[in-house]
């Protein structure tokens, strides 16, 4: 989702996770013992309510800070910057809210966002607009509710504050508006989804191929020494100490320990580059320690984990594949529409090396282009016309994104 309301985690970026639990989570999502919800391709926004009952949207921390804006508002700030395409998809997505809020009986904006014990209580929502250019077609102007959040301190429960979110639910969803300008709208909440195998033919092939990938996932632990039992970063812990840092040059095992520790965990930089600086040089430590190159940071940190990284996504691309889209008017449209555009692969390749003069750059994108779509499998088979699925676990809630990462990075 981004924005305001945060990252959410892929499975693999939870270092907490051990093995047996990552197998946990995908027997599950498959059996369909774990819920999962589509999640959609769209732009985010925030709304809370005022007492005279004008929805308020934010997109950043500022907006809350100033008490959000109507979306006229956000139409005009757009327009003035000279966004107009922005000020229309808010513009539009925010009408259709406060349409939808009008709808709503007087009991309900009380309760839901006029608790003085849960104050600034916002929606996260998803707005879907037909117009607005996306990999995933959805011929449709939607607005998901995903969740709620508040921005202030309370005194209730997150259980309380999920009740208040399925009352609005149960009285928006399916909600139909008509805008200003003819268009038509339709409120939704979270839009549920079946098991990933009831979408399957082959059913024994289709679990012989999860098998085979828990298998690949297991050869990776037990190849670095360690078992189904220790977390990802145990993983990455034991990729960076022995080969990813020696590789750049830090050969002391101690040094390793506490830049490997820095990686995963942060700490103070300059108290390590001054108590390495005879055993490192100073291009690595400033390169593994400096706030300024975070980004490669942390892609170190991702090519430790990459073989549990790319199985993963191999089992996202699986489940995801034949799965159909609730949001999209027509999902097989939607499936044609991104296969046809990661099938433009040649052309992209040659686009490249037709417009990045600098070798090295040039070389650097036709490798993440490889991977991209190595990770994308049969492309003959791709049929996936879903942005990815979100599910609650014991563990934490957690996204599978599949073949539309890969293809959105294409």
């Amino acid at each position: 989702m981004g924005g305001l309301a945060g990252h959410m985690s892929h499975v693999h970026e939870d270092l907490k996770l051990k093995l047996v639990d990552i197998f946990e989570i995908m027997n599950g999502v498959v059996s369909g013992e774990i819920k999962s919800t589509e999640k959609v391709d769209g732009q985010n926004i925030m709304f809370k309510v005022d007492p005279d009952g004008t929805a308020k949207f934010s997109r950043n921390k500022g907006d809350i800070s100033r008490g959000g804006r109507t979306y006229q508002k956000m139409i005009n700030d757009f327009n003035e910057r000279g966004s107009p395409v922005v000020a229309m998809i808010y513009g539009d997505g925010g009408e259709a809210i406060q349409k939808g809020i009008d709808n709503l009986p007087d009991s309900v904006i009380t309760e839901v966002f006029l608790d003085p014990e849960m104050p600034e209580f916002y929606i996260n929502s998803e707005i879907i607009h037909e117009k607005k250019p996306n990999i995933i077609v959805y011929d449709a102007n939607y607005i998901v509710l995903h969740n709620a959040m508040t921005f202030a301190d309370s005194s209730k429960t997150l259980e309380e504050m999920n009740q208040k979110f399925d009352l609005l639910v149960d009285n928006l969803n399916g909600t139909m508006v008509q805008l200003n300008n003819g268009t038509t709208w339709k409120i939704v909440g979270p839009q549920s989804l079946p098991s990933p195998r009831e979408y399957v033919e082959d059913k024994s092939g289709f679990d012989e191929e999860i098998e085979n990938i828990k298998s690949s996932l297991l050869k990776s632990f037990m190849d670095e020494g360690l078992t189904d039992q220790n977390t990802i970063g145990d993983f990455a812990q034991t990729v960076l100490q022995d080969k990813v840092l020696p590789q750049m040059g830090v050969q002391d095992p101690e040094a390793a320990e506490l830049l490997c520790n820095f990686l995963l965990n942060g700490g103070n930089g300059k108290e390590i580059r001054q108590s390495l600086s005879e055993k490192v040089s100073i291009e690595t430590l400033r390169l593994i320690t400096m706030s300024k190159n975070k980004s490669q940071q942390r892609k170190l940190v991702g090519s430790a984990i990459g073989p549990i990284n790319t199985g993963l996504h191999r089992f996202a691309t699986l489940i995801l594949n034949n799965m159909k889209s609730v949001i999209a008017k027509n999902p097989d449209l939607a499936a044609g529409v991104m296969r046809n555009a990661v099938m433009q692969h040649a052309q992209i390749r040659q686009a490249l090396q037709t417009t990045i003069v600098d070798p090295k750059k040039l070389e650097d994108n036709l490798l993440k282009l490889d991977r991209q779509i190595a990770l994308l499998g049969d492309l003959d088979r791709l049929n996936s016309s879903i942005e990815g699925i979100v599910f609650k676990t014991r563990f934490g809630t957690y996204k599978f994104t599949g073949p539309f990462a890969a293809a959105n990075q294409i």
